[in-house]
């Protein structure tokens, strides 16, 4: 059902583009609906990979076409299935945008400082922990923790 579903949704927003017809909610509610089952870690691996590149190439698209539609929660589970299948280096395409779009969130620190933790780059750690700092935005316990495993 799932991934007739999702066939269905694709195939209306390629017709409606065909048409010229609005199709961006389309995309958003495709993004929920792939969100929501990729975030559950219910497919195989090679399902799992298949479908964090549609969600990609929707949200790219999305984005490309009207950015303000791009939700927190979008960017932040994107971020995380891409760092889940370490695909890093569009991880952290997603995030700059993320960070750019929404920098007086913290999230978008939160995921950077995450990923180069990850990656162990310390350097670029330390730069986001530095914007962060510079910012008005409140850091949370769980940052605080990061932060403290870092500099160890």
């Amino acid at each position: 059902a799932f991934r007739e579903r999702i066939r269905e949704q694709n195939q209306v927003i390629q017709e409606k583009k065909a048409q010229d017809a609005p199709y961006l909610e389309d995309i958003q509610r495709l993004i929920r609906d792939l969100t929501h089952i990729l975030t559950q870690k219910v497919l195989t691996q090679v399902e799992q990979r298949d479908y964090v590149g549609q969600l990609e190439r929707l949200c790219q698209e999305l984005y490309e076409q009207d950015r303000s539609r791009m939700e927190e929660g979008c960017y932040g589970s994107l971020f995380q299935l891409l760092l889940d299948l370490q695909a890093y280096e569009q991880a952290e395409d997603w995030a700059e945008r993320f960070a750019a779009q929404y920098a007086d969130q913290l999230q978008p620190y939160k995921l950077r400082m995450k990923l180069y933790f990850e990656t162990e780059q310390t350097e670029r750690f330390f730069e986001v922990l530095a914007q962060l700092r510079a910012s008005n935005v409140e850091i949370d316990h769980q940052t605080l923790e990061l932060i403290r495993l870092m500099q160890r």
